[in-house]
């Protein structure tokens, strides 16, 4: 799934999930980023509350 993804001043990261609770459900989800040249990174766990 694609995110909307904004780079803050200081480097880091905002992703903006769905506002649809059914598409993204509560729980532990690995997180890639992708290049333009569509190499992933290191996944990343993350928690969605």
């Amino acid at each position: 799934m694609a995110l909307d993804v904004t780079t803050n001043p200081n480097g880091t990261l905002d992703l903006a999930i769905p506002e649809q609770p059914t598409l993204v459900p509560p729980g532990y989800y690995m997180l890639f980023l992708v290049d333009g040249a569509g190499t992933p990174s290191k996944a990343h766990w993350v928690h969605v509350t």
